[in-house]
């Protein structure tokens, strides 16, 4: 991994899964990897499937390089995490269809695994930066 690239994960903020899953990837990150997140519903949300014409209910990933949304999204931050969790990425050997397959389910009934939240509910003692605004995230992300 680059150490230059600054990531951006974004999900949907209104989903208690989504959040406790941006809870935990902050807490497992590998030290060298930099990863900012923001809520697909936010302005600067917005902006990003304005941009890459991504739909809403998908993880997406920005990896300096390209926008990977769904399973790609969530195998490619899988290496980004600490051992074991980075064991995760393995499901990559398993055909595209059947990981697509996973991920839609998962994804399908995600607001099943938690309340709804009205925003992206992160502790504040948490190190987490969150992008909010247009200006922020096309600065960062162009």
């Amino acid at each position: 991994m680059n150490e230059e690239t600054h990531f951006l994960v974004a999900m949907d903020g209104e989903c208690s899964l989504c959040n406790k899953s941006v809870q935990f990837v902050a807490k497992h990150l590998k030290e060298d990897s930099k990863v900012s997140f923001c809520s697909l519903g936010s302005d600067a949300g917005k902006i990003l499937l304005e941009k890459t014409g991504l739909t809403p209910d998908a993880l997406i990933l920005y990896d300096g390089t390209e926008y990977l949304s769904g399973q790609n999204a969530a195998i490619k931050l899988a290496t980004m995490l600490r051992f074991p969790w980075n064991l995760l990425s393995v499901f990559k050997i398993l055909p595209i269809g059947i990981r697509e397959w996973g991920y839609q389910k998962i994804a399908q009934h995600r607001h099943f695994f938690g309340k709804e939240e009205d925003s992206c509910s992160i502790p504040e003692n948490m190190d987490i930066e969150i992008i909010e605004s247009p200006d922020e995230f096309l600065e960062m992300y162009p």
